[in-house]
């Protein structure tokens, strides 16, 4: 959006959502067990406004075009639990903004005795076309992804080992989503499982596995661990209680520089150590809580003189069931990073007169910082149920994180860190969101339902001496912030062959 705004322009509007023209799906199973599933949804075009500071002018942008979305699924059964499927997505775009398909083979097949099985999966990401109001090609043209996983799968010990690519240039996210590829990982996994009740608890569940993984391309390094859980359901109580541990090597962290390609510049991240348990109460119950409480480790980094890292977290989230038709839940997460080491995210400013040494020295060096981040959400959802085809539910979330930096250094390629102990700028920085989310759904034959959505969302982000950590500094400052609201209403019907097809008449 930004290269297409001329010299005194800004952005006056710009729609939050995608009008959808129409979405049908047709999914169905034969008498041979193949599975066919057919989806296909038309959005209509979105278009921004901007506005010259200087005369006021306003002009209309395309930020997305008319846009096709189709997905189809083949699936197969196969005795024994086993499966083939093939699944293809495609996203066609209006005019001259590229295309994007994606085509995917999964497999599981397991043998006679239901003791081993072997399962993986091939996709391939095609995008063709240029980029958006632009006339350049548009990148990630072709890639590739593979997993593979084989172990044993019944009794009380099982085991597994998988192995998986990303290639660098596999990009599904047209239709899907894929935080990040370009990587190549394998675990290998060990559990000891018991089913039954035994001494005072129901049932018990071990793991112990080991992990690595690499950058693809380059091929290098990322990182590798060990990690174990365990977790039980007391006979009596019907409280469920567990742990789970890891410890993580030293990291090479290639992603959070924010360079490409990757491979030259990373964040080296110690050695630590993560243990975390929870507990769960009885849920039959009027009253039911869940806790979860955790912390992280790090070894020192003894090549600048800093503290040493440290991060914890803490969720608790009581229930109280008025009746069976009402019902409420409140959940509150915390979780706070020390001397958290990253990248600065507004980053240099040529504008500014203690950013210029620095742009002048660094060249493609980055800009990192020794961090506090501290983390609250508060939820309250609230759910009553009319009839057995009709609910109500209300969800309310506030989210805050405030980023408070107290050192600063320059990264040089190959990981190197040099401290910038006369550099001053405030780069704090505080985001705050606050949504309202309510549905009320009416089933109004088997499968086939009404829903009536209101959703209400505002944020704030605060930079430099304008943020605060201050919790209900930042809900104010939210609060009264200009909110987004959305109301929608969504029709969807179950349409069962058998009921059209006409029945033969009894000889």
């Amino acid at each position: 959006m930004g290269g297409q705004l001329q010299k005194g322009e800004f952005v006056y509007q710009n729609p939050g959502v995608t009008r959808l023209i129409n979405a049908t799906k047709v999914s169905g199973r034969t008498s041979k067990g193949l599975g066919i599933g057919v989806f296909n949804a038309v959005s209509a075009a979105s278009y921004a406004t901007v506005e010259d500071s200087v005369g006021g002018a306003r002009r209309e942008v395309l930020t997305q075009p008319l846009t096709n979305y189709n997905i189809v699924v083949l699936d197969q059964s196969l005795p024994h639990n086993s499966y083939v499927s093939l699944i293809n997505t495609n996203v066609t775009r209006a005019g001259q903004a590229y295309d994007a398909n994606v085509t995917a083979g999964l497999f599981r097949f397991v043998d006679k005795s239901n003791q081993y099985a072997f399962k993986g999966q091939v996709n391939y990401s095609q995008r063709r076309g240029t980029g958006l109001n632009s006339d350049a090609p548009v990148s990630d043209r072709n890639g590739y992804k593979y997993y593979l996983n084989y172990g044993k799968i019944s009794g009380n010990w099982t085991w597994n080992v998988d192995h998986g690519i990303e290639s660098d240039t596999y990009n599904p996210n047209d239709l899907g989503i894929l935080f990040g590829n370009n990587n190549i990982t394998q675990t290998a996994t060990v559990s000891y499982n018991k089913y039954q009740p035994f001494w005072k608890v129901n049932n018990l569940y071990t793991s112990l596995g080991a992990y690595q993984s690499l950058l693809f391309r380059p091929a290098l390094y990322q990182d590798a661990g060990l990690y174990g859980s365990a977790n039980t359901t007391f006979t009596k109580s019907f409280i469920t209680t567990g742990f789970n541990l890891n410890l993580d090597l030293a990291k090479h962290d290639y992603y959070e520089p924010r360079t490409a390609p990757l491979g030259a510049y990373y964040v080296l991240v110690p050695t630590s150590a993560n243990l975390g348990a929870f507990v769960s109460s009885d849920g039959r119950k009027k009253l039911a809580y869940d806790v979860n409480l955790g912390g992280r480790y790090f070894a020192l980094d003894e090549r600048l003189a800093r503290p040493r890292r440290f991060s914890y977290g803490l969720t608790l989230s009581p229930r109280y069931r008025v009746s069976d038709k009402l019902n409420f839940r409140y959940t509150f997460d915390y979780n706070l990073k020390v001397n958290q080491i990253g990248y600065v995210n507004d980053g240099l400013d040529a504008g500014n007169p203690l950013d210029q040494p620095l742009l002048a020295a660094f060249g493609s060096d980055v800009l990192l910082g020794g961090r506090r981040v501290s983390t609250f959400t508060n939820t309250l959802t609230t759910n009553y149920t009319f009839t057995n085809r009709l609910s109500f539910t209300i969800r309310l979330r506030h989210y805050v994180s405030a980023v408070r930096y107290q050192s600063f250094a320059r990264l040089r390629p190959g990981g190197t860190e040099e401290a910038l102990p006369e550099y001053a700028r405030n780069h704090d920085n505080s985001f705050s969101a606050f949504n309202v989310d309510a549905a009320l759904v009416w089933w109004f034959a088997p499968g086939s339902q009404v829903s009536l959505v209101w959703k209400d969302a505002t944020s704030s982000y605060l930079l430099g001496n304008e943020a605060t950590p201050l919790y209900f500094d930042n809900l104010a400052n939210t609060a009264n912030t200009p909110h987004n609201n959305n109301v929608s209403i969504k029709v969807l019907y179950y349409l069962d062959y058998l009921t059209l097809r006409p029945r033969r008449k009894a000889s």
